[in-house]
Order: C-alpha cells, then structure tokens, then sequence
C-alpha cells in the first residue's frame, strides 16, 4: 500500500485536514501523457491478461492527500516513460468507479497497486515506500521488477536482467552494444543501474546494458561506466557523468539511437531531469460563508451510506460498532429531515439484526431494502455551500466539518436527556470512530486518529459538555487551516482560502486582537473571546438554511415592493414575501433611493393632463451632478448621476395629492466603504436588521479592524409615474 507521508511537511498538520484538503490543482489524469485513465471495461481490457506490468493509483477527486500526490505520481510516470514497453501506468477514480474499487479491496486511497498478468493468471500487490518520494516509488517498483524477473522460468522477451551480473563475455553477442555499470555504494544506493537498464529498454535487442558491483570477487573493474568489446573480450572505461543522465546521454551518442523520435535535437539531451512541480502564489479575496444548509448535510449523509461505507469488502467487528455508535448520534442529534433521520434509524435497527463481519453486498441490499415512501435519502445530491470553484474542491470533507460542528452545537441546544457532562466528549469519540475505519483518505485519515487520541485517554468522570467539544473542535480545525495555509497551499481553493474561522468580518467581537488584514491566523487562543466565538458557532450552527420554495414543492408568493421609506437619500423598501431561505413569509426589506436630497429640483408651473408622466426630462430625471449614497454606516466610493423621480403637481385639479413614484426599478452593485463595529451593532440593535439580507460583503482590507470595503445591491429608479394611491 503505498500510503502517502511527506513527514513533517503533513503529519503534523492533518489532524482532521482531509475535512478540507482539496488541491488548487486537483487530481485529472485525463490530460496527461503518460497516464492512462481507466474505467472497470478499460481496465479489463487493458490490464487483465497484458503482457506489461501495470502501476495504478487509486484515488479520489476530493481527497487532499490524493490532490496532494497527484503532481508526484504525474512526475514517476514522466520520469518512467522509457519504460513503457513493459510498465504501463493507470489512474482510477473511486469515485466514479466505485464498484470497481470495492472489488479490487480499496479501502483507503491514495493507493498505487502493481498488477501483471501475462500468463492470464491477474495478480496483484500493493506497492509501500512509506515516503511519497519519486526516487522512493521508482525504487519500490524495481525492486518487485526484479523479484519477478528472476523467480520466473519463462521471461518474455522485453524483461531485462536487473540483478547484478558476474562478468562473463559469454553472455554477450557480437553484434550488440554491450554497456556494464560498475555500482559503487552511492550509485547502488541511488538505482543508477537498474534505472539506467529500464531507460533503455526501447533499444534491446541491439542495446544491451548490464550492472554489477564494484565489491564483487568475480570483477576487477573500478566503479564507472563501460563498454564491452566482444572481439578481444575487454572493457573500455567510458569518461562520462556518472550519474543516470550523463550514463543515458553517452548510449545515445555512442550508438546513434533515438528515443521517442529524439537525439539531442529531439530532446533527449536532458531527458532525464524531472520537472519541478511549482506552485503559484495567487492573491486571495475574502467571501462570506454561505451558512448552514440542509442539502449539505444530507448530501454528506448520502455520500456515506454509498460511498464511504459501501466501499468496504467487509464491515469487521470494530468497524461495525463504530458504524452503529456514529448513526446514534446521527440519529439522536442530527438536524435534518424526517425521512432522512427516519432512514438513519432504520439502518439502525437493521445492523442490530446482522453481525459482523458484513459484505459489501449485504450492505447494499441493506440500504436498499429500508428506503420507502417515509425513510430515505434526497434524491439530489449536490453540495450547496461545501461546492467548491470547481468539482474537486471541498465536497465531502467539508460536509464532515460542518457535520461535526453541526451535532455539538444541537447537542447543546437539545440535550434530549443526555449526560450533558459527558455528550460532548461521545460525539467526539463517536466522530473518530467513523474517521478511522470509513473515512478513504488513507494520509487524513491516519492523522486524524493520531492526532485525536488524546480524547481517549480523558478520564470518564471528566466534563466533556457539547459546548466544551464544540470549543476543542473549533479550536483545531483552525490549528488545521492555519498550518495547511502556510505549508500547502495546494489544499486551498482559490475561491475559499483557508482562513481563521469566524472572520473578523464575520464576527469582529470574536477576536480580541486586531489586525490590518481580515484573514489574520491568530494562533494563540488567547487572543480569541471563546464565549463569543461560541455564541457565534451556535448561531451558525443552529438553524440551516433550505434551498428555495420550488425544491421544497411551495409556490414563491410576494407583494410588490412598497415605496421608499424617504423621499430623499438612501432609505428602506418593504414587501411581503415567502423568497428566503425558510420559505417562510415575511417582511423583506431593500435599499432605495428616489432623489438625494442634495438635488435641487426646477420650479415646474406646468399643469398635468390625466395620466401624464411626471415633470421630468422625459421619464426620469438624471442629476447633472455626481454623489455619493450614503446608508447606515456605509458609503460609496465612487459617486453616481443617479436618475431620480421628478415632481407631480401637489393636487390634480379637483383630485386628490399626486406623488411621483418609481414604476420600474433597476438593482446596481456599488462599492462602499463600511465601519465594521458600526454594522456589528447595527445588526444586532437595528430594527432594519433586513436590509442586510440583499448586502454582498466582500472586504479587502481592514484598517485596525475598523473597516472594510465591500458591496452592497442599491435598488435604484428606471421610471416614474404620478400616482394618487401613494400620497
């Protein structure tokens, strides 16, 4: 099993990291030269019964450590390419290729699995270098190479001798290049020789090259790179680099051959030199979290019912108490609907019929056989606000992030009963039983459990509430961002960097440091109010935020939109609707502005006729002078000539007061620069708390935390009518 580990560089780290680890550069082998993406019939039809040896990496879109091998194994196989008349390397994704994945036992992914069956009898074997290294994986593969070669009685024509040789003319031909490295330590140690033989496996039979040691009784030559002459049975010793290239480049020019069409006009001069995998420096732009969202959490559910737990060969015993302990919890704490919770409880009752170990088959009829009309799991199954920029970032590890933060914060809320002292700690320890044994990214999933077994040494009678779980695990999912943010930048979505959590934007009473830059990391918790930050995870985490009318079958109903509070500047605009994420009806609220008050309108004497348009020049009026709006504790940066309603004569003759309204609205983005603690008190004192619905929010700087730039949407007038009804 090839597990992947870059020492300090993640270990530490990735705690519960796979929760949020997907790469800017996520894992799409579809492009690349020297992989082949396979599907189950690709597979079989070319890897079962080949006469190459086939390298595959299993692995999934999502997985961080998978994101984060991708440019390593993209760089073996580059690396390797000489090799490919029989060594063959494949990609495929367990994601899309579930099923296959379960019959080839992936129980954890990034996997690469050596596979050759040229007598039509397939086999298989998991490659281990520990380190993901290319120097590693290249050796680990050779090493099995040539294992094979010299254990197999009847050697396909291709296979080259790997093992060191006693020199003997005897096995030369005349007609042949003949090269033998001579292996001192280093290049023993660093596989100059059998690499060298693998690189040029393209020009066999006329090429010929062999290795032995320099401490062999049998050889008399020092350590270096020869040429063998078969006519008067001598070495030529070869003044070339001693290293692979300068060995590879010297066979090239000596025996005139070309690689790939190359020579050193095809490029075969630095053949060898691996690329370096560079990662850009991009600039982040902060985004407000979406919230909490049903969808997410179900969609997560799903994914574990069909995928995480489905992928399982077998459910053995600790896996299945673990199972059953996580959908407990699920079941008794979870928020999510009733046919969802119905179904938890359902498979619930059913493992309580069966007993380990489970096959996969079992489990599929399982959860097969429980959904009805009254349990079961949304058909739709997409991420909500864990969707990513693109289809690899965030999905599922977020979900489980949100999950976790989701079930504490419940648990507070609603006891139901629990040992309040002890709830939070069993959610916990419920959570890291689901990790290590379900959860397929090998690398997270192992840091997880390391990094989290302190929680199984806290004593029994010690307070463990949901709020002081919700804390710890706050806590350590930003310890994850922080040190992700500075050591791999590849885990990062462009479009959601891996900021401290809440922002200070967010909640800027959270924090009792401040800072120029609204992503600060602060890593000391002292510098964090823990009690806001709690308030504010329970707010969060409390109330989740449905789709829209439509997806849950109810009709959107509004009234139209009122007229402007004020008759000049920015004021409030209100209708009746059920549009929001509750599909519940209320009172919404919007900015308007009809006029600044700053415009001084001309002196009209005119009469109306019935239904005349207002005194404008023509259906609006457009200022001749730019200004800025101004509303609550923001202003716009740049200023506007904004079009405004003109006047109506004060009384129609013999009528009612005529006003001139907006008829036809139009919404316009406008930057504004915005005083931070004034919009934190505004929403929390403000009876205009709604106006903040429509706001977009994007700061970019923050001065001592003071204040932000942003946008905010303006209602603003298209066209005016007189009308009596309003005045």
């Amino acid at each position: 099993m090839l597990r992947m580990r870059s020492g300090c560089f993640l270990v530490v780290f990735l705690l519960l990291s796979a929760l949020n680890l997907i790469t800017e550069s996520a894992v799409d082998y579809s492009n690349d030269k020297w992989i082949t993406a396979l599907n189950r019939d690709s597979f079989a039809k070319l890897v079962n019964g080949s006469d190459a040896f086939w390298v595959v990496e299993y692995y999934l879109p999502w997985c961080g450590a998978c994101n984060s091998f991708a440019p390593i194994f993209s760089a073996w196989a580059w690396e390797t390419r000489r090799w490919s008349p029989i060594v063959k390397v494949g990609a495929i994704s367990c994601d899309s290729e579930s099923d296959m994945c379960v019959s080839e036992n992936i129980h954890g992914v990034p996997l690469v699995k050596f596979y050759y069956s040229w007598d039509n009898a397939k086999r298989s074997k998991d490659l281990s270098t520990g380190i993901p290294d290319v120097g590693q994986m290249r050796r680990a593969l050779l090493n099995e190479l040539q294992k094979i070669i010299n254990s197999t009685t009847t050697k396909q024509a291709k296979w080259p001798t790997l093992a060191e040789i006693n020199l003997n003319g005897s096995l030369f031909n005349d007609d042949q290049f003949v090269f033998v490295i001579v292996e001192n330590e280093h290049a023993h140690a660093n596989d100059i020789g059998r690499s060298v033989i693998m690189d040029n496996i393209m020009l066999m039979p006329d090429v010929m090259v062999y290795r032995c040691n320099d401490k062999s009784p049998d050889n008399n030559l020092v350590a270096g790179f020869y040429r063998y002459f078969s006519f008067n049975n001598s070495y030529a010793n070869i003044n070339a680099e001693y290293s692979r290239a300068g060995i590879n480049a010297v066979i090239l020019a000596v025996t005139g051959k070309n690689i790939n069409g190359g020579g050193e006009e095809g490029g075969d001069k630095n053949d060898d030199v691996i690329p370096d995998v560079r990662v850009d420096d991009k600039s982040y732009v902060y985004k407000p979290p979406l919230g909490l969202y049903v969808q997410d959490l179900t969609t997560s559910i799903y994914h574990l019912f069909h995928y995480e737990v489905a992928s399982q060969t077998t459910i053995d015993k600790e896996a299945y108490k673990a199972l059953k302990t996580y959908l407990m919890v699920l079941y008794r704490f979870h928020i999510v609907d009733a046919p969802v919770l119905e179904f938890v409880r359902s498979i619930l009752g059913w493992l309580n019929t069966v007993s380990p170990p489970i096959t996969s088959q079992q489990w599929e009829e399982a959860i097969k056989s429980v959904d009805t009309r009254t349990a079961y799991l949304p058909e739709k199954n997409e991420w909500k606000a864990c969707k990513g920029s693109v289809s690899h970032y965030r999905g599922y590890p977020c979900s489980l992030w949100v999950t976790i933060h989701t079930l504490l914060v419940s648990a507070h809320r609603n006891p139901r009963g629990e040992n309040v002292q002890r709830v939070g700690m069993d959610i916990l320890l419920a959570f890291r039983g689901y990790i290590e044994h379900f959860f397929r990214c090998i690398e997270c999933r192992e840091n997880f459990v390391k990094y989290s077994k302190n929680w199984l040494t806290e004593p029994k009678n010690a307070s463990w509430t949901a709020k002081k779980a919700s804390i710890d695990i706050w806590r350590r999912h930003n310890l994850v961002n922080l040190n992700l943010h500075k050591i791999s930048p590849l885990t990062e979505d462009p479009e959601f960097p891996k900021i401290q959590f809440p922002s200070i934007v967010d909640c800027p009473r959270c924090r009792r440091v401040t800072s120029r830059n609204f992503s600060v990391f602060v890593s000391n918790i002292s510098d964090w109010d823990q009690e806001k930050v709690f308030d504010y995870l329970v707010k969060f985490y409390s109330i989740p935020k449905s789709q829209n009318c439509a997806e849950r079958g109810k009709p959107i109903v509004s009234t139209a939109w009122g007229p402007c509070s004020k008759t000049c500047d920015a004021g409030v605009s209100t209708r009746f609707s059920n549009d929001n994420d509750e599909c519940k009806l209320e009172i919404q609220t919007q900015i308007c502005m009809d006029r600044p008050c700053s415009i001084n309108f001309p002196s009209w004497t005119e009469s109306l006729k019935k239904r005349q348009e207002c005194i404008t020049r023509g259906n609006t009026y457009t200022s001749s002078v730019s200004s800025t709006l101004n509303f609550s504790s923001c202003s716009t940066l740049l200023k506007e000539k904004w079009n405004i309603c003109g006047l109506c004569p004060s009384r129609r003759p013999g009528g009612r007061p005529v006003c001139c309204v907006p008829k036809i609205f139009t919404q316009k983005s406008f930057k504004v620069l915005c005083s931070n603690l004034t919009i934190a008190n505004e929403r929390k004192d403000s009876k205009e708390d709604a106006v903040w619905l429509n706001e977009k929010l994007k700061p970019k700087d923050i001065e001592r935390a003071r204040y932000s730039v942003g946008e905010i949407n303006v209602r603003m007038v298209k066209l005016c009518a007189c009308d009596e009804k309003y005045c």
